[in-house]
């Protein structure tokens, strides 16, 4: 069953490949008005960060004179949330997994616009944990480490991460403590309450010590790609899905340690 979320509306495909145009104006919405008004944006914990303060670079690239309310948690309990009825304009999930099952379920979304990437890294607090094969006797060292429930997009990337840097090893092994979202982990760590942990890289932006972060080689690592959806046909919600991919969006977004899709 679909659910009804506000007005409907769809990102066409041909919108999509009009894209490298920065700013586009030839939207669904292209004949209503952009001024004044808020987009409601319901995002990925770990793009909370950059979304938080997009709204003068939105505005820049786009003329699109409106303000953006944006609310962060783990996409997959975000997009329960959206088919369960809660009010949003666009969602911006990591991975495509939580972007589609919104598409599935609510009447009038868009097709999931692919934006961006991330991959994993190592934060610790602890000299002695410099790599991800370090958090295997980490306990034993009595260092706690810390990941994502593994239902959340970051979860579920360590345990790719730990399959390839350590196998054999099992989270129920290596973990003391869950996290529901990025953001969560990355505030455990920064706060002292865990000693490492398994991060999106773009939540090492602006880390500083006795925090730090460390790459994890590409060999051992993974990708993650964040998609965007417009939930309505307005022209500030679509507007928004477009500048995340379009030149500016990929420059504004790389400033905070996001990669391209």
């Amino acid at each position: 069953m679909r659910v009804p979320v506000l007005r409907s509306g769809v990102v066409s495909l041909a919108a999509v490949a009009l894209l490298g145009a920065c700013g586009a104006r030839d939207t669904d919405g292209a004949g209503e008005s952009c001024a004044g008004g808020t987009v409601t944006v319901l995002a990925a914990s770990s793009l909370g960060p950059a979304l938080t303060e997009a709204g003068a670079a939105f505005r820049e690239s786009t003329g699109c004179d409106a303000d953006l309310r944006v609310s962060t948690g783990s996409s997959t309990s975000l997009a329960g949330q959206i088919v369960g009825g809660a009010p949003a304009d666009v969602f911006v999930a990591a991975g495509e997994n939580a972007a589609r099952s919104v598409v599935d379920a609510v009447d009038g979304a868009g097709e999931p616009l692919l934006f961006a990437a991330n991959v994993a890294a190592l934060m610790t607090r602890d000299p002695s944990v410099a790599s991800v094969g370090d958090l295997v006797t980490a306990r034993s060292r009595g260092v706690t480490v810390g990941l994502c429930v593994s239902s959340a997009p970051c979860g579920a990337l360590a345990d790719e991460v730990l399959a390839k840097a350590a196998p054999g090893s099992t989270r129920d092994l290596i973990v003391s403590t869950e996290a529901p979202s990025a953001g969560d982990l990355r505030a455990k760590i920064m706060m002292g309450e865990v000693d490492a942990g398994v991060v999106f890289a773009s939540d090492c932006t602006g880390v500083a010590s006795p925090v730090r972060c460390s790459d994890i080689p590409a060999a051992q690592n993974s990708r993650v790609g964040y998609y965007a959806v417009a939930l309505r046909a307005d022209r500030a919600s679509q507007e928004l899905v477009r500048f995340l991919a379009s030149p500016d969006g990929a420059e504004f977004l790389g400033g905070y340690g996001f990669l391209a899709p």
